[in-house]
């Protein structure tokens, strides 16, 4: 079970799941070779997929590629449905530019 814990906290929290949007940068689409979709991709990775600060990236041996990406997280701690940005911006307890 992965935990993240919030700097300059003392809160933590349980790592779920992590939701993912793909190509939705067209020109990084590109760039790669892939086709850009009219719509952006979601999927899933498992929290065993987070590393911590100071881990080592694991580089997969059958593998020769290795890229960089800014990633924005958001944590959502609660259930969000229909909401104005206002009430939104409350339930958001963390948002990371990483």
């Amino acid at each position: 079970m992965k935990k993240v814990k919030i700097r300059n906290s003392e809160k933590e929290f349980i790592v779920g799941k992590i939701v993912c949007v793909g190509r939705n940068y067209a020109e990084h689409a590109k760039e790669l070779g892939n086709e850009v979709p009219k719509f952006p991709i979601i999927f899933l990775k498992p929290p065993s997929t987070l590393i911590y600060d100071g881990d080592n990236i694991v580089h997969p041996s059958y593998s020769n590629e290795m890229h960089h990406e800014v990633e924005l997280v958001l944590l959502i701690g609660k259930e969000i449905k229909m909401q104005t940005m206002k009430k939104l911006k409350t339930q958001l307890p963390v948002m990371v530019l990483d």
